[in-house]
């Protein structure tokens, strides 16, 4: 039973929603650039309004939409639902990216929610052929952030830590998907490597490498 709660709980917190939005935290909170931007006050206002337009406004939508509300209906999504929910949420980021896009504090922020977005409807285009972990699709995105800001040096905090702990935290949520059989190595792997492609393919086009 702990266990089990465990996994729910290792689910529930890097859900591919939230571990977007930690990304767009991190960088707010971190980035030399958009911390020095913003003030305390104001640092908190903008982070409120991510978390309300990237993550509760898009879960209760998903919710509505396909009538599931707790980890154990999500759980026992269909494929065509994985497929829908994957697109839809890359449509919003992507809507998002162009609603808030003079907003932002520092480009690479605008830049991550657009790799999120279009690598979201990629993953949700390949539900059509394979079936992969949109958990470490997630978090394969997480590290591409965290990677390009430490080749451009634009962190407050030491890249190896963060980067590190990422890895880390991947390799976490793989032994739990894996341990509970939400997915097989092979949805793992592949979730992880497309997730790398095409956040870094979004990346590179963005900042013209």
């Amino acid at each position: 039973m702990a266990t089990s709660r465990l996994h729910q709980f290792i689910a529930v917190i890097t859900h591919p929603v939230l571990v977007t939005f930690y990304g767009l935290a991190f960088v707010s909170s971190t980035h030399v650039v958009a911390f020095g931007r913003m003030a305390g006050s104001q640092a908190l206002w903008f982070l409120m309004i991510l978390f309300l337009s990237t993550t509760i406004i898009p879960l209760l939508t998903l919710g509505l939409m396909f009538k599931r509300f707790t980890v154990k209906e999500w759980a026992s999504i269909s494929q065509s639902d994985r497929k829908a929910s994957a697109i839809l949420m890359g449509v919003v980021y992507i809507l998002l990216y162009f609603t808030y896009r003079d907003f932002f504090p520092d480009m690479i922020i605008g830049v991550f929610l657009m790799a999120a977005g279009l690598s979201s409807v990629v993953a949700g285009v390949l539900q059509n052929w394979i079936r992969i972990s949109f958990h470490m699709f997630a978090m394969s995105g997480l590290l591409v952030l965290l990677l390009f800001m430490a080749k451009e040096g634009v962190g407050l905090i030491e890249p190896k830590w963060s980067v590190t702990v990422v890895i880390l935290l991947s390799g976490t949520v793989a032994w739990s998907r894996l341990a509970i059989e939400a997915h097989s190595q092979r949805e793992i792997y592949l979730g992880y490597c497309i997730g790398l492609l095409t956040s870094t393919a979004v990346f590179l086009f963005a900042y013209g490498f």
